[in-house]
């Protein structure tokens, strides 16, 4: 930048004594310029100041920690995201068949003979679960896996194929494989979203036949999901147990003519803050605390060891509803031992958030805060602070007392403890003071070590130029000698100071210029 700044606290001064308006206008254009700048820094430092910084107006922690995870309805029901939050399902038709799918009416069986045979042939299943073969004749196939039809018609064109047969003759192979597909129908019944009777993909499990029929409502139970096929439950899924680890020996493929039932949800138990997955979950009965936190994912790093509980007294146990509910708290350990129950509300709570820090102002060559750590000594905060270690800083140290401003918990006024800021450089007693959480160190500067404070002078002068104030009566006249007088252009009546924020026009040559500078900004 130029020697126009406020920063140096610059005087800028145009000694225009050659009346010529070319130099006048030069002179304000310059001054204008300077004007204009300090303005565009002093926005930017607004700008700045007024930009919320990464950690300001930040909610705590903890507050995060404690608001449900939610919805626009509410908070979040764990598991029904599965179904619901699908608008269909693409079952592709070139999937392979589960080992245990059942041809059956409408299927398309694909018959392959190759060697000294080469036929194929496709027959669909009619509605009596039947496929009529030439020469063979009608086949009952319904009921029967891929692989006890392939058994079974291996046996039956045998009889027509000699070279099918088994043993050391054959000279011929047989595939059996699935070509078009059929539909199947199964009824979705309970706390389904819609439910009523469905024609899905044949490979359909209960998971996505359930998507196809429009998923679960929240008021249904993913605990125990069953399908009733002949009239008998064959299996009751716990979605649970998929959700968490996988498990799927329960998801068996659905039939034609199965039955879906969705059971009402067993509970509804709330976990909140602390942990890693806050939502509404279902319980069975017999699980525990410890089981719930395991469906929320766990505990985050920062939770405390003791979880809240709010429990509802059942009705019948209830003397009014004054003393509807009770609250206690159960430490983590303890979560085995500790059975939920519907309506509970658990609270997983954060641990204090500590605040252990010093502040560092003054003379150093970066102030703030820094981490307090226990044993931390004035020497160790300065180094933070950029360390004073370096001579040509040293100077800007004053030879006076620093200061340690320190809470008391005895009496409203801080405690202030004195050191001799000299005595940082060789006095390791100094360096050594040990200091406390919230300590404030404050490192008095040097008022004589500053910056030169400067003139700049142009126009109709012998040696145009920028001029250091020297002394504390430095005045205008001592300033013009420094340039080398006036020039023969020159005149008096054209002398012009100018200063930000001020405009003068003076013709005293014994005007102080360091008085009229400080007065100027007082």
């Amino acid at each position: 930048m130029s020697g126009y700044i406020a920063f140096t606290h610059s005087l800028i001064f145009a000694i225009n004594l050659s009346a010529q308006s070319s130099d006048y206008t030069q002179i304000q254009d310059d001054l204008n310029k300077s004007i204009a700048l300090q303005r565009v820094i002093a926005a930017e430092a607004s700008a700045d100041r007024n930009t919320i910084s990464p950690t300001a107006d930040v909610v705590a922690i903890d507050q995060i920690y404690k608001l449900d995870k939610t919805t626009e309805s509410g908070p979040l029901h764990y598991g029904y995201a599965y179904f619901n939050s699908k608008t269909e399902i693409i079952l592709y038709q070139n999937t392979p068949p589960a080992r245990d799918y059942q041809v059956g009416p409408g299927d398309e069986i694909v018959i392959t003979l190759w060697g000294d045979v080469q036929l194929r042939d496709t027959h669909i299943i009619d509605r009596d679960g039947a496929v009529f073969i030439d020469k063979v004749g009608l086949i009952q196939v319904t009921g029967l896996t891929l692989d006890e039809v392939q058994l079974l018609l291996q046996v039956q064109l045998a009889k027509v194929y000699t070279s099918l047969s088994k043993g050391s003759t054959r000279k011929t192979s047989l595939k059996v494989s699935l070509g078009q597909l059929k539909s199947i129908n199964v009824h979705f019944i309970g706390e389904v979203n819609f439910p009523g009777l469905y024609t899905i993909h044949p490979f359909s499990t209960i998971l996505s036949g359930i998507i196809q029929s429009g998923g679960i409502s929240e008021l249904g139970s993913l605990r125990d999901i069953r399908v009733i096929r002949n009239g008998k439950v064959i299996t009751s899924l716990d979605f649970y147990s998929f959700l968490q680890s996988g498990q799927q020996d329960d998801i068996i493929s659905l039939k034609n003519g199965d039955r879906v039932q969705v059971q009402m949800r067993k509970s509804t138990v709330r976990i909140s803050g602390a942990v890693r997955r806050p939502a509404i979950y279902e319980m069975t009965e017999g699980e525990t605390l410890y089981e719930l936190v395991e469906f929320a994912g766990g505990v985050a790093p920062r939770a405390t060891n003791l979880l809240v509980v709010e429990r509802i007294t059942p009705l019948d146990s209830r003397a009014s509803d004054d003393e509807a509910s009770t609250v206690f708290t159960i430490p983590f350990v303890d979560a085995k031992n500790e059975t939920v129950f519907d309506g509970d509300r658990i609270l997983v709570d954060e641990i204090y958030d500590r605040s252990l820090k010093i502040t560092v102002n003054g003379m150093v060559k970066s102030e703030g805060e820094y981490p307090f750590i226990e044993g931390m000594t004035l020497g160790d905060a300065l180094n933070l602070a950029g360390g004073i270690s370096d001579k040509s800083f040293r100077p800007m140290i004053a030879n006076a007392e620093g200061l340690i401003i320190r809470r008391s918990g005895e009496n409203i006024e801080p405690e202030v403890i004195k050191f001799d800021q000299q005595s940082l450089f060789n006095d390791d007693a100094t360096t050594g003071l040990v200091l406390h959480n919230f300590d404030q160190i404050v490192i008095r500067e040097n008022t004589f070590y500053q910056r030169q404070r400067t003139v700049k002078i142009v126009g109709a002068v012998n040696n145009p130029g920028i001029y250091p104030l020297l002394q504390k009566n430095n005045s205008l006249a001592d300033l013009l000698n420094d340039a080398g007088g006036l020039s023969a252009e020159g005149f008096e009546e054209g002398i012009q100071q100018y200063r930000v924020r001020l405009q003068s026009i003076s013709d005293r040559f014994d005007l102080k210029l360091r008085e009229t500078f400080l007065a100027s900004y007082s």
